[in-house]
């Protein structure tokens, strides 16, 4: 998900993966760069403190102080108006979750990528130049993985449901 901040899980054969210590599919504190600044618990460079929807609006605030960010959608709001530097952060945060999605494929090579969380209402203004930047970071072998958006409303809420049934609980 991708939403106040990012989440994943890895299923096989129906069942999560979440590893002998229980962070499997932890990827919010994946390292995209650590040449970034330190924000908070997690690493230096951690995608969700660069990606997510707290994390866009955090760049925002910062790059166009003049403006309000109720939300995650008007600075993509912003970028399609031509606004340089809320286009310069969403370029960013398409090149930091292409790297994201490219690192999963290489350790994981999974059949799809499912998407939710919020910020998936303004999906179409950013996850082409995301899947774009996948490829770009991918090897070829994995360019046909589908992106697809989650139906559902709450992943959170549902995966966490649907968890003691996946470990068979």
């Amino acid at each position: 998900t991708i939403s106040t901040g990012i989440g994943g899980v890895l299923v096989v054969d129906g069942k999560t993966v979440s590893g002998k210590h229980g962070f499997g599919g932890e990827i919010a504190n994946i390292i995209i760069d650590r040449n970034r600044e330190k924000i908070n618990y997690l690493n230096v460079g951690a995608v969700e403190n660069e990606c997510s929807g707290t994390a866009i609006k955090r760049k925002a605030e910062a790059a166009i102080p003049e403006k309000d960010f109720p939300h995650t959608g008007i600075v993509f709001e912003c970028a399609e108006d031509g606004d340089e530097r809320a286009q310069a952060i969403v370029e960013g945060m398409e090149k930091d979750l292409g790297q994201l999605f490219a690192t999963i494929a290489c350790v994981c090579d999974p059949d799809i990528f499912i998407l939710g969380g919020g910020m998936m209402k303004s999906a179409d203004k950013f996850l082409p130049g995301v899947v774009a930047n996948f490829k770009e970071m991918s090897h070829t072998a994995v360019h046909d993985t589908p992106f697809v958006i989650a139906g559902l409303d709450e992943p959170g809420i549902i995966g966490a449901a649907m968890l003691p049934v996946s470990q068979g609980k």
